[in-house]
């Protein structure tokens, strides 16, 4: 299972309601440092807690188009 798919998973299984869950999910995204190949879930990110440089958004579904 990819990285992106356990995230998806972990935010589907909460117990929260519907619209809160949606909101809060929209608020989180991942963000990738290619310097250190690392993969963070953050709110907001603009350099990386490992090695300082910088971050960069990795495109979710919606961004893509591949979903409502």
């Amino acid at each position: 299972m990819s990285l992106r798919e356990t995230v998806a998973s972990y935010f589907a299984a909460s117990d929260a309601p519907k619209d809160e869950q949606s909101t809060d999910v929209e608020r989180v995204g991942l963000f990738e440092c290619s310097d250190c190949n690392r993969t963070y879930v953050s709110e907001e990110m603009h350099d990386c807690p490992n090695c300082s440089g910088p971050v960069e958004p990795v495109p979710t579904a919606k961004d893509l188009g591949m979903c409502d």
